[in-house]
């Protein structure tokens, strides 16, 4: 197989936060996108942040929450409430460290 066959351009998956707690709390499911392939300086930042403290992991992984059209779902100037920054954390992390899904049919 050529190196090339395995090239695409990123696309848009959608992350939905259906916790009970969150849909509870916010009345509704809450959802937005990520690209499924970052820039490998964006892998090198993230597999860099175990000991870094939650501020420095929002502000690495907050940008890469896209919108439906694939635009910056977040204005820098503004903050989400603490438990939905930490679940929005864990589904970008769970979905960019899914691997498999990027070279495998669906």
């Amino acid at each position: 197989m050529k190196l090339a066959a395995l090239a695409t351009k990123p696309k848009l998956n959608k992350i939905v936060i259906d916790d009970d707690v969150i849909i509870e709390r916010y009345g509704e499911a809450l959802e937005f996108w990520v690209y499924d392939r970052q820039s490998m300086e964006t892998y090198m930042t993230l597999s860099q942040m175990q000991n870094s403290s939650v501020d420095d992991i929002a502000n690495a992984v907050l940008p890469l929450v896209m919108d439906e059209s694939g635009k910056p779902a977040l204005d820098p100037s503004e903050h989400l409430p603490l438990d939905v920054t930490v679940k929005v954390i864990e589904k970008v992390t769970v979905s960019l460290g899914n691997l498999l899904n990027q070279t495998t049919a669906a």
